[in-house]
């Protein structure tokens, strides 16, 4: 234990800090603790102190010739636990032994391996009851502390907590007041180091908190002593509970993220990429719109049968598919047209030879004759290009010829 904090019959008292320990009135076979506790002396270190009804005490420390017990005055029923009969030696684990003395022959005592109570509170009583199988502790209790007049203190491992402390008004609002603090997700009794209350005087207590700070109602005698000793108070303060959880997930889920995700997304992704497979597609689709007008145009085209300005080969295809459809005229190849292009020049030529040159072309104009007909029922495509021709020949001879079309 840091400190130990003792309240006993009268005025007497034990504070043992690492700063010192201050003693008053003393059992006699106590008296060389007030001599000092530490390396050098013989008491070494104070395990546990605890003063109880008509004179009984108990007392556990650490001695230069090893581990020792005294004890005075005890229920029967704790010294059947704690001594063997036989050699008259403690049975028990003694620097983890623990032993609160309480009114009216009450106690509660623990050590590593074994614990044993008598007469305790009912409600006390109970709470332990809740937390104990035949297989051992659900919960094990952190404090028990006995007070004057049933007063107690209960807390276990598990955050349960149970007291009734109508006697002690400042302790019942200390404690109260802990339950409502948290510090680094820690609260209540876990936030306490030490807490001790006097059988004899109700009321009469003294509590440390983790911080080091201390509330306590004594006598004032005790008070000033335990003052006097306040600046060698130990600090115990615990690690955060909330920080730690979300260190453990950091630690762990980044090398889950980090050595299995990259590879398996830097190998899969060139097979995933299928842009250049799909290229294709956008070509198709490129090509579509090509198909789709031609179908679009096939009634624009047919209204424009009669028409005398189709002047772009690009048509050719839309007249085809109309010419076909509706047969209304054989089906011309190039060869074909090259034929008619070639009577066309042909009849042209002899127009032109015809008559006498140039005059007799113009006496025949003015006659009203035509020099060419062309009475022939061709493909839209193949008439847009006689048309062309005859203009082109027109254009070339002036007016000697003029092509009609006959439908």
């Amino acid at each position: 234990m840091a400190v130990v904090f003792e309240i006993g019959p009268d005025e007497t008292f034990l504070f043992d800090t690492p700063g010192g320990t201050t003693t008053n009135k003393l059992p006699d076979a106590l008296k060389d603790v007030g001599l000092g506790v530490g390396i050098g002396k013989t008491i070494q270190q104070i395990y546990c102190i605890n003063f109880g009804c008509n004179g009984a005490y108990f007392f556990s420390a650490r001695t230069v010739n090893g581990n020792i017990i005294r004890r005075f005055n005890l229920p029967q029923q704790l010294e059947a636990w704690l001594i063997d009969s036989g050699t008259n030696t403690c049975r028990r684990d003694i620097p983890s032994l623990r032993i609160e003395l309480g009114p009216n022959g009450s106690f509660y005592a623990v050590d590593a391996n074994s614990y044993r109570w008598h007469n305790l509170p009912d409600a006390l009583e109970e709470a332990i009851q809740q937390r104990i199988t035949p297989a051992g502790w659900t919960a094990k209790p952190d404090w028990v502390v006995l007070g004057a007049d049933g007063a107690f203190i209960y807390a276990n491992d598990r955050g349960g907590h149970s007291y009734a402390l109508g006697n002690y008004p400042t302790l019942m609002s200390l404690i109260q007041s802990l339950h409502q603090t948290s510090l680094g997700g820690h609260t209540g009794f876990a936030l306490v180091q030490w807490i001790s209350m006097s059988i004899y005087r109700p009321g009469h207590f003294i509590a440390l908190h983790r911080s080091g700070h201390h509330v306590a109602d004594l006598h004032p005698g005790a008070t000033h002593a335990l003052n006097s000793m306040a600046a060698t108070f130990p600090k115990n303060p615990l690690s955060p509970i909330q920080p730690a959880q979300p260190t453990m997930m950091a630690k762990t889920s980044p090398p889950t993220t980090s050595s299995v995700s990259p590879p398996m997304m830097a190998r899969k992704s060139p097979p995933v990429t299928q842009a250049p497979a799909f290229r294709p597609a956008p070509h198709t689709q490129a090509s579509a719109p090509t198909l789709q007008p031609q179908i679009v145009r096939r009634p624009v085209s047919h209204t424009q049968v009669t028409s005398p300005l189709p002047q772009s080969q690009a048509v050719r295809p839309v007249s085809y598919n109309q010419q076909q459809s509706n047969g209304l005229a054989r089906l011309f190849s190039d060869t074909a047209s090259q034929v008619v292009s070639n009577v066309i020049t042909t009849e042209i030529t002899n127009a032109t030879s015809g008559g006498g040159g140039g005059g007799g072309g113009r006496r025949r104009e003015e006659e009203g004759g035509d020099l060419l007909v062309v009475s022939l029922y061709l493909e839209e495509t193949a008439e847009a290009t006689m048309v062309e021709l005859l203009t082109m020949q027109g254009q070339t001879f002036g007016h000697h010829c003029r092509a009609r079309r006959v439908i």
